[in-house]
Order: structure tokens, then C-alpha cells, then sequence
């Protein structure tokens, strides 16, 4: 835990898994389960839920989400949740239905957020991580950050929101992201659309301390203000590791085939390591996700998550789940999973398709936090 964390002027609630930091107009919310790089526990779900509903009732003009540690977050515990799986009978179905219910309704709870708010992507920040911080209204970068959507190489999907802003940002980005897993850093997530500012990391401290002090001489701190501030400590980035223009004219193409035909007649690297990455990847998961996609462009941010959550109780039965979290996040040395089906040519229209049919219960969230204007509000 940082110095300004541990500040005598600041009021400090230590909770387990969630630390509660108020100085002046400025609430912060530090995850605290650093061992296991902040991933989202059902247990910490709850903690940070109540805090950010408790939040709408505070004086606070300004939400502050970061990860205590190596890590923003890793996204949710997908080893809890196969196990879960593996177990296959319909008690720990329903018990892996409810903690992603739980994980839907923080997403739910983050994107409706009415205080301004924002997220400091301090290193890793994976899966699940982006899903409750990207709708926030800032998102700051740095020079360690490391995002991925790294799900369909353990035959899981972009979920909690994914098939919202995935399509919101720069043509083909998404689907790029969704299908290789490939890591991306400060940079690209600049540009990408995924981050509103770079600021270094020796920089962090100075500029919350900035928004704290600002906070602290204004009753009304907006969001201009608070975009004022940041852009002050930001410093310019670097070209993306691969240019935008470059994964659109691949990753647009209207089909799956179509976007491993592009990469297959590619000789940059980071088509041909694209490529490699997809083959890698469960077969069911890179078609249910590009279909996902598809599907979801058209929709609202509450019905992706309706929509996605039931491709989730899909998931929950299909074997390659945890197959391939068990040889990829279990077992020491990871190992290779044995896919089932074993390529993409293998996934019939029929199949895919049966993963978007609802299988057991439906998604509920909270309707008081819903806020139609803040649940649509990530653009890209």
C-alpha cells in the first residue's frame, strides 16, 4: 500500500478484501487481495458492491478504483467458477450461476455509478477488471499497465459487459482483442479507445492528490474539472504495438473465416502470432465469441449483459471449460488442452447456435441502480 494510502490526514476503514480511503471530497477503493493479483472473489464482489452503492448516498463528488499490489485486478476467479463446472451437478451449476450474478450486478452497479468516477489501471488488469472499470468515466493508464481479454484460451468468452464496449471501440479492436487474448500496454490502450489518459506511474500519487486537494475547494467538481487535472498530469504515448489500420482491414471482415484468411495471407508477425493465438484457443469459445459479437452490436448495455449471461450457463456445461482452466491456470506446468471440437472448420452453425439458448435462470439486476444515460455512456 502506497504512502498516500497510509496518509494521517486521510480516514481509513480497513476491510478484508476492499480498503475504503476518504480525504476531502475523494472516496478511493483499493482491492485488496494481492496474492491472488485482486481477482474478483464472490466475497470481494460483495464488499466493493456495497461500497459503491453506499457511495450514491455519501458526500463524495469523486469514486477512485484501484488494486492494492501487483495488480489492478485479474479479472474474476474463473479456477473457482470451473471448479464449479467440473463438479456438473445442478447444485454447483446454480452456485456458479450465482456468483456470476453477483459479478453482473457490479458491472451493472459500476456502469450506473451517478459520481463521476475513475479507474487506475495499475499493471495487470484482465477479463472481468475491464468490465467494472471500463464504463467508469476515466480510465488511466501507465507505463506497466498490461490488459487482456484472454478468456477464449480457456474456453470461456468475454463476458460482464465485453460484448458492449468490445464493439464500441475502433473498427476491428474488438474483435482483436476478444480472439487473440493478446496483451496490449499503456500505449495501445490509448490507442484503442480502451484508456482516457497515460500518466506514469511516478505521477499517480501527485495527481490524486491533485483531484483531492481540487475536491476540497469546490462543491461542484465536475467532470471537466476532473478531465482538466488528469490531461495536466498526462504525458503523450507512443505508437499502438500494432497500428489500428492494420488489425481493422483484417479484423473487420464480416466473417471468421474471413478474418483467418487475412491473417493466414499475412506475413507481419503480429498477424502470423494472431493467428497462432486463435488456433491455440478452444474452438467453441473463438466461434461463440465471434458470434457474440455479432449479435450484441445492435443492443443495449443491458442487454449484453441479459445476453451474455446466457451463453455463461451455456459455458458452465461444455467440458473444454475445464479442460482448459485445469491445464492452463491449475496444473504445474501448464499443459495443452484437448480440445472438443478440435477446430474451428468442426463448430456446425447448429452448435454454435445452441449457446445463445437459454438454459436455466434469467438475469436479474438491481433496478435501482439502473441509469439508462450512465449504463450507455463508454463510447470508445
Amino acid at each position: 500500500m502506497t504512502a498516500h494510502l497510509l496518509n494521517a490526514e486521510s480516514k481509513i476503514e480497513k476491510k478484508d478484501l476492499v480498503l475504503v480511503t476518504k480525504r476531502h471530497g475523494v472516496k478511493t477503493l483499493t482491492l485488496n487481495r494481492p496474492a491472488k493479483l485482486n481477482a474478483l472473489s464472490i466475497e470481494l464482489i460483495e464488499e466493493l458492491s456495497i461500497e459503491l452503492l453506499r457511495t450514491e448516498q455519501e458526500d463524495a463528488q469523486l469514486v477512485i478504483l484501484r488494486g492494492n499490489g501487483k495488480a489492478f485486478c485479474a479479472g474474476g476467479d474463473v479456477t473457482a467458477l470451473s471448479l464449479k463446472a467440473k463438479a456438473g451437478t445442478a447444485a454447483s451449476i446454480a452456485e456458479g450461476n450465482a456468483f456470476m450474478q453477483r459479478q453482473y450486478q457490479i458491472n451493472h452497479i459500476a456502469a450506473s455509478l451517478r459520481k463521476p468516477a475513475i479507474a487506475v489501471w495499475h499493471k495487470i488488469a484482465m477479463g472481468g477488471a475491464i468490465g467494472i472499470s471500463i464504463p467508469l468515466d476515466f480510465r488511466i493508464a501507465t507505463e506497466s499497465t498490461m490488459i487482456a481479454m484472454p478468456e477464449c484460451g480457456i474456453a470461456f468468452f468475454p463476458d460482464v459487459g465485453a460484448s458492449w464496449f468490445l464493439n464500441r471501440l475502433k473498427p476491428g479492436i474488438g474483435l482483436y482483442l476478444a480472439l487473440t487474448g493478446v496483451r496490449v500496454n499503456g500505449h495501445d490502450a490509448m490507442a484503442y479507445g480502451l484508456a482516457t489518459h497515460y500518466i506514469k506511474n511516478d505521477q499517480i500519487e501527485h495527481t490524486l492528490r491533485d483531484l483531492e486537494d481540487v475536491s476540497s475547494a469546490t462543491k461542484s467538481f465536475g467532470l471537466n474539472q476532473i478531465n482538466e487535472i488528469l490531461s495536466a498530469h498526462s504525458t503523450k504515448t507512443n505508437s499502438s504495438s500494432v497500428p489500428v489500420s492494420k488489425i481493422a482491414q483484417i479484423f473487420s471482415q464480416p466473417s471468421l473465416t474471413a478474418i483467418i484468411n487475412g491473417l493466414s495471407s499475412s506475413d507481419a508477425k503480429w498477424a502470423q502470432d494472431s493467428l497462432k493465438s486463435i488456433r491455440a484457443g478452444s474452438p467453441t469459445a473463438v466461434c461463440v465469441t465471434f458470434e457474440l459479437l455479432r449479435r450484441a452490436k445492435e443492443l443495449s448495455a443491458e442487454q449484453c449483459r441479459a445476453l451474455e449471461y446466457i451463453v455463461h450457463t451455456n459455458f458452465m456445461r461444455l467440458p473444454d471449460f475445464v479442460e482448459g482452466v485445469h491445464k492452463k491456470l491449475i496444473q504445474k506446468p501448464a499443459g495443452v488442452p484437448a480440445w472438443s471440437p478440435s477446430t474451428i472448420e468442426d463448430c456446425s452453425r447448429d452448435y454454435i447456435d445452441s449457446f445463445f439458448v437459454q438454459r436455466d435462470d434469467t438475469l436479474l439486476l438491481r433496478s435501482e441502480c439502473a441509469d439508462p444515460d450512465r449504463q450507455n455512456r463508454f463510447t470508445g
